[in-house]
């Protein structure tokens, strides 16, 4: 499947390279789509690890916690191909931005788990 992934990133930058010649308005439009269907390929290969890992989780009682690494390793990666897609769109500003919503929403998602520290360590200190 490697081989597949690296083929099909040096088949895209092929085609980039190819449009940027031809008309450069279209190169930054392959490029997101060349990436979006690279990160799609990736992403497949880790459909067993994340199955995997989740029922370990829930039969361990983590369920909770694998919910929210997963819901934000999801958000940096569309954090970071958003932010790559500006970039090489020439919109480093834009990037920036998109790079701080991805991270404020990080922040977000974690705050059950920060209000359930929170409590078990008061429960604690009460003891």
């Amino acid at each position: 499947m490697l081989i597949r992934i690296i083929g099909t990133a040096i088949l895209s930058l092929c085609v980039v390279l190819f449009l940027k010649r031809i008309d450069s308005s279209l190169a930054p439009i392959a490029g997101a789509g060349c990436g979006i269907i690279l990160t799609v390929m990736v992403l497949s290969r880790l459909e067993g690890f994340v199955s995997y890992y989740y029922t370990l989780c829930e039969e361990r009682g983590y369920g909770e916690y694998f919910t929210v690494m997963l819901k934000g390793l999801g958000i940096a990666l569309l954090t970071q191909t958003g932010a790559d897609i500006c970039h090489d769109s020439g919109e480093s500003a834009l990037a920036s931005r998109i790079e701080l919503a991805g991270k404020a929403e990080i922040l977000v998602i974690t705050l059950p788990l920060v209000k359930s520290l929170v409590a078990l360590s008061e429960s604690i200190l009460n003891k």
